[in-house]
């Protein structure tokens, strides 16, 4: 028996220690993935030193397609294990255009499948208008929907006129008789 032998085991079982102790913490020094089989996705690796083993599925897709002339729904097949998986639907939208003639609510129609989609309203506004012959508040309607809309308070004054009497001096709206006072 020689002097290293005992040096030689003692190195052997640290060495196997921090091997456990790496695979304990989950720091395992992994071999290289492998499917189980041709026709399947599942792959396998092992781990060098306490052989425990991991799996993974990694899919080998085509590229999606449409199910049908009439569809937007697609699917797509995997290469390997034939697995099929649906997507979302990819519709081929026509352009934006009003409801109706009366409507300012804009919707389009998927070319395939025929689904509708609402978008946003898109008002075709008049000019600003007094609301009513007693009334400075600006109103404008849509030439389409008549939908109604307020604007500013827009008044006609006259010229300030000054009281000597309060210290006052007053203006009058000609439109809706709206009388404004301010100190001299």
């Amino acid at each position: 028996m020689s002097n290293r032998e005992p040096y030689n085991d003692v190195m052997s079982a640290v060495q196997s220690f921090i091997i456990d102790v790496a695979c304990f913490l989950t720091l395992h020094e992994w071999n290289g993935w492998e499917y189980l089989s041709q026709d399947s996705c599942t792959q396998v690796r092992t781990c060098k030193n306490c052989k425990r083993k991991s799996n993974s599925i990694e899919h080998s897709w085509n590229s999606w397609k449409y199910e049908s002339d009439c569809s937007c729904n697609q699917t797509r097949i995997c290469n390997r294990c034939s697995q099929t998986e649906s997507g979302l639907p990819d519709h081929v939208w026509d352009m934006w255009e009003y409801a109706s003639l009366d409507s300012c609510f804009l919707v389009r129609t998927c070319h395939r499948c025929g689904d509708h989609a609402i978008g946003k309203v898109s008002h075709s506004w008049g000019v600003w208008e007094y609301e009513s012959p007693t009334s400075c508040a600006q109103v404008r309607f849509c030439r389409r929907c008549n939908a109604r809309e307020a604007g500013e308070t827009i008044h006609k004054w006259s010229q300030w006129q000054s009281n000597e009497e309060n210290n006052k001096q007053k203006r009058i709206c000609s439109h809706c008789c709206e009388a404004e006072y301010k100190d001299m």
